[in-house]
């Protein structure tokens, strides 16, 4: 079909960076200073986009001057990583973020970051054995990493949305792009790749009946992890996901901020101890998704947060960090409502699953695609709640390591890339040039109807194969019929194609996990296998070759 509806504008820079979050800036910012000519490409706008585009209250770290006095080591840390979180994770990665994180945090203050409190540094316990959740007011940190990006340099192209990755020869030697807003395709030619893109927040039915009032990022729609699969990167942990707990109907991240207590319809903690929450250490069964659901099954719901008891210190300080966590919309429909926490309990519930696997990549953020590497806490898969202090660190390793490997390549010539090019061109147009058909409203809704009922809570074989043709069918209509009215809904029908990609790594590779895997982060449940497998205490990796799932099974890094 002969191109009519796009502009192409060709770019080219040394380091392409997909997604202006946390680790997206770092890895710009860290390519420019040494000396590499960097473009970051985001889909929204850098200054507010992002899983932290409104902020964070804490970034859990190792930090010398606090923990050497108190004897707490970057062992320990791992330690306890691993003993809250579960063993299906690499040490190498785990260690690296408590081995740098301190530097990181010290090199950010000199760009501006308030990391500091009323002159100190203050820590709260939650995941591991000391206080170790640095609290600071992280509300405005995206303002301060652009102007950091602007600063050095750095190229920056907004509200411009990823299409796929293009290859020669088995490497990564650019990526595919189109505007949002202006009807222009982008072919972007580069070196190296970094792949610092949003999560997977939309793949399962929300907990309400809203699409976007969502527990994280509403516009995270996994794409970075989905143009990772069609290029034939390693993924892991994809039959995985969690659940997080907040406030009831206004979903949104940020429990463990809240200084209260969690209890049942009767007042009774549901940790057993009406003392377990100050500003220094939270109630731990705001954590675990598994004792929530248990008191709900178990008859004692409703369950609330109580305040009641928290000290007024204590509550102004949970209201400054819930600030800064991006719950200023939250508390101010609690005050338009008239609900004052401390004389009213806040109901609490479970959201909807997310999720929480990704890339595999090694200490130096390389994946196993040439020039492609891959960093921060919603596109790395082979550690949990990375969050943050993996977006300081591996994202400024992902620019180091990206740097160097442009050195040692030249630029492709794009004319390679041009039948695949060709290709998505005659999709999006073909999607553009109809006036009647599907929208991606239904396309999105089928897709996370098809997860709720074939790949959520319950698993067994017969299941996850009729979600599985369930999904190639949805999937076979939707290109048969979506159609968008502009670029804005264009950008959406891509985005329900990437959820369909990720849905269908999900249910293959919770078919091929065929144990039951127990813990309070990610539990793994098949009915038709109830044991837990000890030969599966592996990653399942996933990838796709030739248009075909293959999977290998790797023991975790371990460290001696």
């Amino acid at each position: 079909m002969k191109n009519s509806l796009f502009h192409i504008r060709h770019m080219q820079a040394d380091v392409l960076v997909i997604g202006g979050g946390l680790a997206g800036c770092s890895a710009a910012i860290r390519a420019r200073e040494l000396g590499a000519s960097a473009l970051l490409v985001e889909k929204s706008h850098v200054r507010r986009s992002g899983n932290a585009c409104s902020g964070v209250d804490h970034t859990w770290c190792y930090f010398p001057e606090a923990h050497d006095p108190q004897g707490f080591t970057p062992r320990q840390l791992l330690e306890d990583h691993l003993a809250r979180l579960g063993p299906m994770q690499d040490h190498d990665m785990i260690m690296t973020i408590a081995e740098n994180i301190g530097d990181r945090i010290k090199e950010l203050e000199t760009w501006g970051f308030p990391f500091k409190t009323n002159g100190k540094y203050n820590f709260v316990k939650k995941i591991h054995r000391v206080p170790s959740f640095m609290h600071w007011a992280g509300r405005d940190q995206k303002v301060l990493f652009e102007q950091k990006a602007r600063e050095v340099g750095t190229d920056i192209l907004n509200r411009v949305m990823i299409i796929d990755l293009l290859k020669q020869n088995g490497r990564v030697v650019g990526a595919l792009g189109m505007g949002l807003r202006e009807p222009i395709i982008y072919i972007f030619s580069s070196r190296a790749v970094v792949m610092a893109s949003g999560g997977i927040s939309r793949i399962f039915p929300p907990a309400t009946c809203l699409d976007f009032n969502r527990q994280r990022l509403p516009f995270g729609t996994g794409d970075g992890i989905a143009m990772g699969i069609r290029a034939g990167a390693e993924m892991v942990r994809l039959e995985f996901f969690t659940r997080w707990a907040g406030l009831h109907n206004l979903c949104k991240a940020g429990r463990g901020t809240w200084i209260g207590v969690v209890e049942d319809a009767a007042g009774n903690p549901l940790s057993g101890n009406r003392n377990a929450s100050s500003r220094t250490q939270i109630d731990a069964t705001v954590e675990s998704y598994d004792d929530v659901t248990k008191a709900w099954r178990d008859g004692r719901g409703p369950l609330y947060m109580s305040c009641l008891n928290t000290s007024r210190e204590d509550f102004d300080y949970m209201c400054w960090a819930l600030s800064n966590e991006g719950n200023q919309v939250l508390l101010q429909q609690l005050h338009d409502c008239g609900l004052d926490p401390r004389r009213t309990r806040i109901e609490f519930s479970s959201y909807e699953p997310e999720i929480t696997g990704g890339f595999a990549p090694d200490t130096k953020c390389a994946t196993n695609v040439p020039g492609l590497f891959a960093a921060g806490g919603e596109v790395i898969g082979n550690m949990k709640r990375s969050a943050s202090p993996s977006a300081y660190v591996f994202g400024k390793i992902a620019g180091e390591s990206a740097v160097h490997s442009a050195r040692e390549n030249v630029f492709a010539d794009m004319k390679s890339c041009s039948e695949t090019i060709a290709w998505h061109i005659d999709r999006l147009q073909r999607m553009r040039l109809r006036t009647q058909g599907a929208r991606w409203q239904e396309a999105t809704g089928a897709c996370q109807d098809i997860m709720g009922t074939y790949c959520c809570e319950t698993k067994y074989e017969n299941l996850l194969n009729a979600g599985y043709e369930q999904l190639l069918r949805v999937r076979r209509r939707a290109e048969q019929t979506l159609c968008a009215a502009g670029q804005h809904e264009l950008g959406r029908c891509l985005e329900a194609f990437n959820l369909m990609d990720i849905a269908e790594a999900a249910l293959l590779c919770s078919r091929e996990r065929r144990e039951t895997r127990l813990n309070r982060y990610d539990p793994f449940r098949r009915v038709d296998h109830a044991e837990e497998n000890p030969a599966m205490n592996k990653f399942l990796v996933y990838s796709r070759k030739d248009n075909q799932a293959s999977f290998r099974w790797r023991a975790m890094r371990v460290l001696n």
